[in-house]
């Protein structure tokens, strides 16, 4: 949740260490998938998709279903080393997921994945690829504000601001941001919030 790749690795460790240990094969499934994302987070994608979607096929075996959250996390990772195509394959999959069971919670960040996931597959700034790739981006943040995630919120008026970075709707993306930034009143070394003061630093 807070991004942080480093604190995630040496947590997903002690998970691996102790399912192992006691023979807890769910726990062994996520602490391989975490420890996969941790190492993409910090760089290492090649083997952390690899881990990652190990703990997946772990997760499977024990019988899990509900995998739509952390499936993401996956599809940020497949689209950040060009695999667009197995990114929009997990969306689909969360979505169709979220639709049969009508859960929820995590609605308004495959919003924002499928985002940047179309933003990725068509890289050009043609005015009618700005206006589907925002609607996504705006469906999150309505949905984000709707459920009270407001960190959400703020991760998906980033990618916003960011689309809109360089057109004539860059001051307003800015704006929707800062408004959005201004309602922390802590978690400043979060990933989000950085990566929110970085954007709206780019004003001055």
């Amino acid at each position: 949740f807070r991004r942080d790749g480093g604190r995630a690795q040496a947590q997903a460790q002690v998970v691996m260490r102790l399912a192992a240990e006691h023979g807890f094969p769910f726990f062994r499934a996520g602490g391989t998938f975490l420890r996969g994302w941790a190492l993409a987070a910090q760089g290492r994608r090649e083997d952390g998709i690899v881990q990652m979607e190990e703990g997946l096929r772990l997760w499977r075996e024990s019988g899990t279903r509900q995998l739509g959250q952390v499936s993401l996390l996956l599809a940020e990772a497949y689209a950040a080393t060009d695999r667009v195509s197995d990114a929009l394959a997990i969306v689909d999959a969360s979505e169709a997921e979220i639709d049969e069971s009508d859960e929820r919670w995590w609605e308004a960040e495959l919003m924002r994945v499928r985002g940047e996931v179309r933003r990725l597959s068509d890289p050009t700034s043609a005015p009618r690829r700005l206006r589907e790739t925002a609607a996504y981006f705006e469906r999150a943040i309505e949905t984000a504000r709707r459920q009270q995630a407001t960190s959400l919120a703020l991760r998906a008026a980033v990618s916003l601001a960011k689309l809109w970075r360089g057109t004539d709707r860059q001051a307003e993306g800015y704006r929707r941001l800062a408004e959005l930034r201004a309602t922390f009143g802590e978690g400043s070394d979060t990933a989000d919030l950085q990566a929110a003061g970085e954007l709206l630093a780019e004003r001055k």
